[in-house]
């Protein structure tokens, strides 16, 4: 557990790390290219970056706060503070697409012309490059560690993707109509940063609420376990999420044969493995009603 702990720590702080400082680095070449040209659909995704900036510093938080070991006052470890800090980073993206939602409308009821500019567009397009190279080393790096907190990073990365694209639609089309396009497209950049900003935060509320088995995963446990001739069946199944590196499942079985049997620790053991490493299931507690002897 030690070991998975370290592992998981270091990877999810290892991202917080390099997306804050390609985020910020976006931000500013962004800005830059916003007041250059004069957009606000620029501008509006370059604070896009910046919020996402503060996203990955309560990443690095978030996992570096949960990895702290189990004491008295919380036994079963911080694991759930990594949840919390995908509901802040959620909350920081929604509050982004405030500020920008009224930047635009601004820009909607007092128009302003948009300067036609080269390094902008290309600005623009080497944002959408360094995004999806993001996203893609996101998603190689959550794959071990199976975070819900990345996969929103990963979500958030592409949601900027589109929202560049909208900047750079303003950029080409804005100069050559009186129409307040620029204004407009603001606001669909507005709209994907809630979307992403919603989609996160109730992934990551559901977490710290208390999330059960679906019932394809647990038809899939039952399956599993009916495989193994201890079992002649499923009562029950509770799992308890206190975060990612502590989920306990509690399985409650009618028993094929005596617990006295030889092979009945080993079978027990067996069980406990196939949860572990097909369902992500860190303990798992089995008990059956007593049996009484006659």
């Amino acid at each position: 557990m030690t070991q998975a702990i370290s592992t998981r720590k270091k990877s999810g702080q290892r991202v917080g790390i390099v997306t804050m400082l390609i985020n910020l680095s976006l931000f500013v070449v962004k800005f830059l290219a916003g007041l250059l040209a004069n957009s606000i659909a620029v501008l509006a995704d370059s604070f896009n970056n910046l919020a996402d900036c503060t996203s990955s510093i309560a990443t690095f938080l978030g996992f570096r706060l949960s990895a702290r070991r189990a004491d008295k006052e919380h036994p079963y470890g911080h694991g759930r503070m990594e949840y919390i800090s995908g509901v802040i980073v959620s909350m920081v993206i929604m509050m982004t697409a405030v500020g920008v939602a009224e930047a635009a409308i601004r820009r909607i009821v007092q128009p302003e012309p948009i300067e036609p500019a080269v390094l902008p567009i290309v600005v623009c397009v080497a944002a959408i490059v360094a995004k999806l190279l993001m996203a893609l080393y996101v998603h190689w790096s959550n794959k071990k560690i199976q975070s819900k907190t990345l996969v929103a990073s990963v979500r958030d990365s592409i949601s900027d993707v589109f929202a560049t694209l909208i900047a750079l639609l303003s950029l080409i089309l804005a100069p050559l109509t009186d129409f307040p396009l620029d204004g407009w497209l603001g606001l669909a950049v507005t709209a994907f940063i809630v979307w992403s900003g919603v989609r996160s935060f109730w992934d990551n509320l559901t977490l710290i609420l208390g999330q059960g088995l679906d019932k394809n995963t647990a038809r899939q446990i039952r399956a599993e376990l009916h495989e193994f001739d201890i079992v002649a069946r499923v009562d029950g199944l509770d799992l308890h999420d206190y975060g990612p590196e502590e989920r306990i499942l509690l399985v409650k079985i009618d028993l094929a044969k005596s617990p006295h049997s030889v092979e009945f620790e080993k079978t027990m053991e067996e069980i406990k493995q196939t949860m572990r490493e097909k369902f992500n299931i860190d303990e798992t507690i089995i008990y059956w009603p007593p049996i009484v002897h006659r």
